[in-house]
């Protein structure tokens, strides 16, 4: 998620820098892995690795989200591989569920009125 909320909070701040010999995207990039580098200390204290002197670490009990959320991917893993060698058509089926239909659809099927 911190590198996720680093990019999304880079974009307003390189669009307000960006200015004549250099290109958005480059300054966007450049931004967005100095918010990245930023969040990387909480984002590993977070998940219980005392990596950094600088950052205290986390007390009980929020000291056991990292090794919950681990253990809870985990476990997710595993479902999957499970599903995967047993029932792979129910995988394929959720990702036509979530795949981007770009067909339109016809409008007297989606209840517009027609003039």
């Amino acid at each position: 998620m911190a590198p996720a909320a680093a990019v999304a909070a880079s974009i307003p701040a390189g669009t307000a820098f960006a200015g004549g010999s250099l290109p958005l995207s480059v300054l966007t990039a450049l931004v967005a892995c100095l918010f990245i580098v930023a969040f990387v200390p909480a984002l590993l204290t977070a998940a219980g690795l005392p990596v950094f002197d600088f950052v205290s670490e986390l007390t009980a009990p929020v000291s056991y989200a990292g090794p919950v959320v681990g253990g809870w991917m985990l476990i997710g893993v595993v479902v999957l591989a499970v599903l995967l060698r047993r029932h792979p058509e129910r995988i394929a089926e959720t990702a036509r569920v979530h795949l981007d239909d770009d067909t339109t659809p016809d409008p007297s099927q989606c209840g517009a009125a027609l003039r």
